[in-house]
């Protein structure tokens, strides 16, 4: 059953069935492209101030900086943008190679397919209608009359969020971290490798591939399926 997990984590509603877990990161995983970034060419016209933005962007995705940071000092540009516009930049997000056809046969072979994600709901959401993901969770951004404060909130603002949460899912469907494949690209999804059997690097940064029992240096999703 597909589903939104929140702060309590309603995971009795997940397929008991499935004996096996494939947790994706979003950005430049699924996605094809970094979500904050893609919104920010869209709303912010000076170049400069994009490149500075996207150097906070790599640097947190190399550990150089805390995860925390580089969201909120980015986030805070959407001040005062309406949901509405945010929707319509999120539509155009396209997926990499493979997602689609590597999540369906994920699950045929008994894989629950879950995204987690330190970016915005309103972009992460599409990842069941389009791909098939089971589940997902990412933090949300502060709406106060009508339009974006700036601020983003949740439960994965943190390097060592992702898998806290993943450790939570395991013990409430009773999965073990030998069932368990993971894919990322950044330092954020480092927490997760520590319970994870199967860890894999896709076009991933050094940090985390010095930590991959798995690297994938093309942007084909289905090259996962290798791996299991």
């Amino acid at each position: 059953m597909a589903q939104a997990l929140g702060r309590t984590g309603k995971y009795q509603t997940l397929s008991k069935t499935c004996h096996k877990l494939a947790i994706f990161d979003y950005d430049s995983t699924l996605m094809n492209g970094e979500s904050i970034n893609r919104v920010l060419e869209q709303i912010l016209t000076d170049k400069k101030q994009q490149q500075a933005l996207d150097e906070i962007r790599a640097k947190g995705m190399r550990g150089e900086v805390s995860l925390q940071s580089s969201l909120s000092q980015r986030i805070a540009f959407f001040r005062g943008l309406n949901p509405q516009r945010l929707e319509q930049i999120c539509q155009q997000f396209n997926w990499n190679r493979g997602a689609k056809q590597a999540i369906a046969e994920l699950k045929k072979h008994g894989y629950l397919t879950i995204c987690l994600s330190a970016s915005f709901r309103i972009a992460t959401r599409r990842v069941m209608t389009d791909l098939g993901i089971d589940a997902y969770a990412a933090n949300t951004l502060e709406i106060n009359k009508g339009i974006f404060t700036g601020i983003i909130k949740g439960d994965l603002l943190h390097h060592d969020s992702k898998g806290k949460l993943l450790k939570k899912i395991q013990k409430e469907l009773g999965i073990a971290p030998e069932n368990t494949l993971v894919v990322g690209d950044g330092a954020n999804d480092l927490s997760l490798f520590d319970y994870a059997h199967t860890r894999i690097a896709f076009c991933a940064e050094e940090i985390l591939q010095s930590r991959a029992t798995h690297i994938i240096k093309h942007k084909n999703l289905l090259e996962v399926l290798r791996c299991i």
